[in-house]
């Protein structure tokens, strides 16, 4: 039977190599939520979360910029693992 309504699944790894090849390709060290969330199958709310977990586990690092945007880069340990 068919997982009909059911969520993509994107690993953790799979959302840290999204923000790797973003930075590489856009030669640009940091991304917002939503450039994130252009590339993967997953909602804006789930991509922030998610990505507020990966800051709890120091493998990205984030910082607020006006009053409600928020930008997200590699922890220097993640980059290295993924050149």
């Amino acid at each position: 039977m068919a997982n009909v309504g059911r969520k993509p699944r994107v690993t953790d790894d799979e959302l840290l190599d999204e923000i790797f090849e973003l930075t590489k390709s856009h030669d640009n060290p940091v991304v917002t939520t939503q450039e994130v969330t252009d590339g993967l199958p997953l909602k804006k709310d789930s991509v922030y979360d998610r990505l507020n977990k990966l800051h709890d586990e120091e493998k990205v690092l984030k910082k607020k910029v006006g009053a409600k945007g928020v930008v997200w880069w590699l922890s220097l340990e993640e980059k290295v693992s993924r050149s």
